[in-house]
């Protein structure tokens, strides 16, 4: 039965009744003898275990063609990697954009920071000196404060300080109305030596309703700085009702 499973022989008549006889009965074991027969030609059956392999062809291992071993590329690869390029594409053209960019826009912020105004708060591009005039100096007006002030029948005199630019400056503002013909006189001082003139800031103003003195920086945080003023009515000065100091 093993040659027969290799197809090395052809079965005898023996071994194809005793195969059908295993599985079926007796009676299917004679028709399968009767066919048989028939398929031998009615030949011996011994002449049948003389056949051999050679009769039958031999079993070999199918051909297989090299061309189909090469299996074509799926067309879904394919355009997979086509996307996956146009993505790349993209994304480096991105990137090249934006180094663009940067390197143009960069230059132009730092010019613009270079030539901004002055920030609020920053040091002043000149020291503030005696002598200066205050209304010349926005920084000084931003924060100024009028810190004392006295009034009579004709005029107010002021003392103003900016602590921005630590300096004061003296204004009289006439209240008569009788500013044309006549004088304002107005000085600014510091309380410690009245007789300085050479640090002491004054100003003389014809025809004026109002006069400020220029600018006197103080020294010392605690230096007192006075400003005292007169007016002329004709032939009559006013004086200040009293110095007015900070």
């Amino acid at each position: 039965m093993h040659a027969v499973y290799r197809a090395d022989k052809l079965p005898t008549r023996e071994t194809v009744s005793a195969f059908v006889v295993a599985l079926t009965d007796a009676a299917t074991a004679e028709e399968f003898d009767t066919r048989w027969v028939e398929l031998n030609g009615g030949g011996d059956p011994a002449a049948s275990d003389e056949v051999d392999g050679s009769m039958v062809p031999p079993r070999t291992a199918p051909e297989v063609d090299d061309a189909q071993d090469q299996k074509p590329e799926p067309k879904g690869t394919r355009r997979v990697w086509w996307w996956v390029v146009a993505v790349l594409v993209v994304v480096i053209s991105n990137i090249i954009t934006c180094l663009v960019t940067i390197a143009v826009v960069r230059p132009t912020t730092t010019d613009t920071a270079a030539n901004a105004p002055e920030a609020a708060g920053a040091p002043p591009a000149e020291p503030v000196r005696n002598g200066m005039n205050p209304n010349q100096l926005p920084r000084c007006l931003d924060d100024v404060q009028t810190v004392d002030s006295a009034t009579n029948e004709a005029f107010t005199v002021k003392v103003n300080f900016s602590e921005h630019c630590n300096a004061a400056w003296g204004k009289v503002e006439r209240i008569d109305g009788r500013g044309l013909g006549n004088t304002i006189g107005i000085r600014i001082y510091p309380a410690a030596a009245p007789a300085d003139s050479t640090t002491a800031q004054r100003t003389s103003e014809r025809d004026a309703t109002a006069a400020f003195t220029p600018i006197l920086v103080r020294t010392d945080p605690t230096e007192r700085l006075c400003v005292e003023g007169t007016v002329t009515d004709g032939a009559r000065t006013i004086p200040a009702a009293r110095p007015v100091c900070l």
